[in-house]
Parts: structure tokens; C-alpha cells; sequence
């Protein structure tokens, strides 16, 4: 019997605009389908829409500014804030209807 556990774990949408690091007027649209491991550790899957016909474009992890300051210095250069997606408005919290029966 197929077992889609680890994706109905999945029990928020954030939505954010990533912009191209080398090109800072190019970006696009990131759904990020997300769990929460832990309080300071979330693993996200990143399509490029919240349509059925979506493609895999990522994958993230979002830690704690505790977890964060325990890595490595090597590891750091790897990670980014999402401070200012989430200042701005760049990063927001989608409607529970994207993710049925979960938010609310």
C-alpha cells in the first residue's frame, strides 16, 4: 500500500519572490509547502505555483537564529535570513484553502 505520510506531514504555504542573487532584477514566484520538524527547524518543498501542474524547484530549510549561530562558519555561507522577506512582505503565509483541513 503507497504511503504519502512524510507529505501529509506538509501543513503550511508560504509564498515569497526569490530573487536571482547574480541579477537582482530577476526573481520568481517561490510556494513553499511546508513541515515543522521541530520549534526551530521547518523542511520545505518549493514549486514554482500552488497549481496542480506545478514544478519542483527546491528545497529549503528554515532554522532557528539559535540553530543558525551553532553551525560552522564553513556551513553559514550556505544559509540566508528570511528577516527582510518577511519585513517587506516578500514572504506571506497563504490561505488554509491551499492546504485542506490544516490551517484555521
Amino acid at each position: 500500500m503507497m504511503s504519502f505520510k512524510p507529505i501529509n506531514r506538509i501543513h503550511q504555504h508560504l509564498c515569497a519572490f526569490h530573487v536571482y542573487s547574480q541579477d537582482r532584477t530577476r526573481h520568481i514566484e517561490a510556494h513553499h509547502f511546508c513541515t515543522h520538524l521541530s520549534h526551530n527547524f521547518h523542511q520545505c518543498i518549493i514549486y514554482d505555483s500552488a497549481e496542480p501542474d506545478a514544478k519542483l524547484i527546491g528545497i529549503e530549510y528554515i532554522v532557528s537564529e539559535k540553530i543558525f549561530e551553532s553551525l560552522p562558519d564553513e556551513e553559514k555561507k550556505y544559509w540566508h535570513s528570511h528577516k527582510y522577506e518577511i519585513e517587506s512582505g516578500l514572504l506571506q503565509l497563504q490561505t488554509k484553502e491551499l492546504v485542506p483541513g490544516k490551517l484555521g
